[in-house]
C-alpha cells in the first residue's frame, strides 16, 4: 500500500469515472500566488497514463510552477489536484513520491558521493535477507533489471559523479521506476544534454508511455516537444493559453502563442550599413584552426558569421577576444592594431565576447548575479583599497534594467534558468560599453520568450551604434539579424552575402561546400 497523502473524496459520478479511466493525474482550477505575486492563475490540464503531455512557455510563464505543484514540491493557493478521480492534498515531495508521482527536476536530485545502487535506493527500503542484513547481490541484480529495461548501459556501482549529464538523466529516470512511478514529471530534461543524447533520453521516455506510465515533460525545445509530445499545453503569464492534440500544432503556431507574436516581428530592419569601419581584420591565421581571414564590420552593423561545427567560428572568435595569439594577421579597431596578447588589452580597446560555453567561459556559476556583472569593473568602485558598495549596486542595477532578469541579485548564477544566466553575462558587457561585440550563439539552450529579448537587445545596441560580430548555427536567426553574413568552411572565409543574395540556400550551400565563391 502506498503512503499517506489524504485522499478526501471521490467526485466523480460512475458514468464519469468509466469515461476517464486513463487519467491518471489532474489539475483543476489550480492558482499559486507569493503575496502579490501571481505565479499561476487557473490552470486546468490532465495527464493521461501512457501518455506525455507536454508544457511550454518562455521564462516565468509558470511551467514549472506548475510540475512543482503537480509533484507535491509546492501547495497550491486554490485549486484542486485529483489522482485517478479522488482529491487529493500532498504536504511534500515525498507523500507524492508515496503515490507514485515523480519528479525528475532540472537539477537532478543525485548524490555525487553515492553509487548508482545507492542513489536508485535513496528513500525506498532495501533488500533484506533471513538475518536482516541488507541483501547486496539482490540490490544490484533489481538496479541491473531496472536499468536495463531502460536500455542504459551504466555498472551499478559507479559513483554517479564519475556520469556523463546523459548518464546521471537516466539513472534519475531509473529511479522513478524503482519508485513504482505511475507519473513522471520532467523539467527541462535536455538542458544540458548533446543532441545525440537528448534524441537517446527520448526514446527512454517513449519506453516509459509504452508501459503505462503518465509524463509531464517540461520543454522550450520545441522540436523534441512536437516529436514526444501527444498533447500540448502552452502557458504565457502564468496561465493557459491554448491547449490540445500535438497534431494541432506547429512550431510557429506554438511561438505565436508562447510569445503572443511570431519570432519574426522581432527582426531587425537589415540592410547595407555605410557607418565607419569598427573592426578590421586582415589576413588572420592561427595554425591549424583557421587561415587568411579578412572580413571587417562597420559601427551599427550585425555581420552574421555561419558555419558547421569545426568550421573555425569560435576559434576565430577566441583568438580576436585575445585567449590565444594568432600565428600571421593583423586586428584593428578604429584603424589601430590591436595586439591580440591578453583579454585586458582587448577589454580595453573597446572588444567585448559573450561565448558559446557561457557557463565554463563566461560566468562565475558559485558567484552571486551582482558579482558577475560588477568583476570586471570593481577597480571603478575601490576608494582606499574599499569597494564602495553603492556605487557597485547602482552599476550592476543599471547593467540588468534592460534585460528583465528573473531572479535576485544575490542570488548564485547556477540557481538561474539558461536564459537568465545569459542575461547576466549579456549585462555585464552592456556595462563596459563596448565598441564591438561578438556573440556566439548567444541563443543556445533558452526559450523563445528570452530569445526575443536578446534580438530586441541586438536591434538596440546596432542602433546605439554598437558593431556585433553574430555567430549562429541557426540560418533563420542569421537571417532575422543580419546586414552582412559571412560563411566559413573548414578554416577558411568561403563566401559573403548581402541583399537579395542573403537566402537559407546560399548560407546553408556555401557551408557544405555547394557554393564556390569567395568573400566580397
Amino acid at each position: 500500500m502506498r503512503g499517506s497523502a489524504a485522499a478526501v473524496r471521490d467526485v466523480r459520478e460512475p458514468g464519469q469515472r468509466r469515461a476517464a479511466m486513463t487519467t491518471v493525474l489532474a489539475l483543476k482550477d489550480v492558482h499559486k500566488t507569493y503575496g502579490a505575486t501571481v505565479a499561476v492563475r487557473g490552470v486546468t490540464l490532465a495527464l493521461a497514463a501512457g501518455e506525455v503531455h507536454a508544457i511550454v512557455g518562455e521564462n516565468g510563464a509558470g511551467k514549472s510552477s506548475v510540475a512543482l505543484i503537480a509533484a507535491g514540491v509546492v501547495t497550491p493557493t486554490s485549486g484542486e489536484i485529483e489522482l485517478q478521480g479522488r482529491i487529493i492534498v500532498f504536504d511534500s515531495a515525498r507523500a507524492a513520491e508515496s503515490q507514485g508521482i515523480v519528479l525528475i527536476p532540472q537539477e537532478l536530485l543525485l548524490y555525487d558521493s553515492l553509487s548508482v545502487i545507492e542513489n536508485l535506493y535513496v528513500g525506498r527500503p532495501r533488500p533484506r535477507g533471513a538475518a536482516g542484513l541488507v541483501n547486496a547481490r539482490e540490490m544490484r541484480r533489481r538496479a541491473r533489471e531496472v536499468l536495463g529495461r531502460l536500455g542504459v548501459e551504466v555498472d551499478p556501482s559507479r559513483l554517479v559523479e564519475e556520469l556523463t549529464p546523459a548518464s546521471r538523466q537516466l539513472v534519475a529516470i531509473a529511479r522513478a521506476l524503482m519508485l513504482d512511478a505511475r507519473v513522471v514529471i520532467m523539467d527541462e530534461p535536455t538542458a544540458a544534454l548533446d543532441e545525440w543524447e537528448a534524441q537517446r533520453l527520448l526514446q527512454v521516455v517513449r519506453a516509459l508511455t509504452a508501459a503505462g506510465v503518465a509524463v509531464l515533460y517540461v520543454s522550450h525545445r520545441l522540436a523534441e516537444v512536437m516529436q514526444i509530445a501527444q498533447v500540448i499545453t502552452v502557458m504565457r503569464d502564468g496561465q493557459t493559453v491554448v491547449k490540445g492534440p500535438v497534431g494541432q500544432f506547429n512550431e510557429v503556431a506554438l511561438v505565436r502563442h508562447m510569445l503572443g507574436r511570431p519570432i519574426e516581428q522581432f527582426a531587425r530592419k537589415t540592410g547595407r550599413v555605410q557607418s565607419p569601419v569598427a573592426l578590421e581584420i586582415s589576413g588572420l591565421s592561427r595554425t591549424g584552426l583557421f587561415a587568411d581571414v579578412s572580413l571587417h564590420l562597420r559601427y551599427g552593423e550585425v555581420l552574421g558569421l555561419a558555419g558547421l561545427v569545426g568550421s573555425g567560428r569560435s576559434a576565430l572568435a577566441q583568438t580576436l577576444f585575445g585567449y590565444a595569439r594568432p600565428s600571421s594577421g593583423t586586428v584593428r579597431i578604429d584603424g589601430i592594431p590591436l595586439r591580440l596578447s591578453s583579454i585586458e588589452q582587448t577589454v580595453r580597446a573597446g572588444l567585448g565576447y559573450v561565448p558559446e560555453e557561457r557557463q565554463s567561459q563566461g560566468l562565475f556559476m558559485p558567484l552571486s548575479v551582482r558579482d558577475n556583472v560588477s568583476l570586471p569593473a570593481l577597480a571603478r568602485f575601490r576608494r582606499r583599497g574599499l569597494i564602495a558598495r553603492n556605487r557597485e549596486l547602482e552599476y550592476v542595477e543599471q547593467a540588468l534594467a534592460p534585460l528583465r532578469l528573473r531572479g535576485r541579485l544575490g542570488d548564485p548564477v547556477a540557481s538561474l534558468s539558461g536564459g537568465n544566466q545569459q542575461k547576466v553575462l549579456l549585462a555585464r558587457w552592456l556595462a563596459l560599453t563596448p565598441r564591438v561585440l561578438i556573440l556566439d550563439e548567444p541563443t543556445r539552450g533558452i526559450d523563445m520568450g528570452v530569445r526575443g529579448e536578446i534580438y530586441r537587445l541586438i536591434d538596440q545596441l546596432t542602433n546605439d551604434g554598437v558593431a556585433i560580430l553574430l555567430i549562429s548555427s541557426e540560418i533563420k536567426e542569421l537571417l532575422l539579424l543580419s546586414d552582412r553574413v559571412a560563411v566559413m568552411r573548414e578554416g577558411r572565409l568561403v563566401s559573403e552575402f548581402s541583399g537579395a543574395a542573403l537566402t537559407e540556400l546560399n548560407i546553408g550551400g556555401a557551408a557544405l561546400g555547394h557554393h564556390s565563391e569567395g568573400p566580397s
